[in-house]
């Protein structure tokens, strides 16, 4: 990798050399990888890869199963953020907020299962960290970051009880009172 283009031998053109959009050196266009949001040369790939913190899929699983579907999908939305993924981070944070929707709905019409309201959080859930899976394992098996867990599990917490205040308000709210 240097600076100037490289011819591929005497006389020959310059190969198509592309500026590394983070060391600035050119490098054929084909050795650039986007990571993230960004266009690197090989060598700048793993140290972007290891700034790159994200939440195992395993991870994400667990939160599911011990908070909330929608903390996890939260979580996975980071991940395809900081992954330079926009557009789906969006769509997963969207399909979190009508998550927490279904199971207020759920619990404020009679007759509704709680258990019909699990089954489609985690269905969700389920259906849309499976596109994600190797994605996050093949970024971590090439030496990508994993997110810090104690920030982690504060966050979470605090979701949860937010979550908990507005649903009980919610109940308050709209529950007819009986008596």
């Amino acid at each position: 990798m240097t600076n100037e283009p490289v011819a591929l031998a005497e006389g020959a053109p310059a190969a198509a050399a592309v500026p590394c959009e983070r060391c600035g050196g050119f490098t054929p266009e084909h050795e650039l990888a986007v990571v993230g949001t960004q266009r690197l040369c090989q060598a700048c790939q793993a140290l972007r890869r290891a700034e790159i913190a994200i939440h195992p899929y395993q991870r994400l699983l667990l939160f599911g199963v011990l908070t909330s579907p929608a903390v996890a999908l939260w979580l996975l939305a980071n991940n395809a953020s900081r992954l330079g993924e926009q557009r789906e981070a969006w769509v997963l944070r969207a399909l979190a907020v009508g998550l927490v929707v279904v199971a207020f709905g759920g619990n404020l019409v009679d007759g509704v299962p709680g258990t019909v309201v699990l089954a489609i959080q985690f269905g969700a859930l389920l259906f849309a960290s499976s596109r994600w899976k190797d994605r996050l394992d093949k970024h971590l098996l090439l030496g990508g970051a994993r997110a810090a867990l104690l920030p982690t599990i504060l966050g979470v917490i605090a979701a949860v009880v937010f979550m908990m205040l507005v649903a009980g308000t919610l109940l308050m709210v709209f529950r007819p009172a009986t008596g």
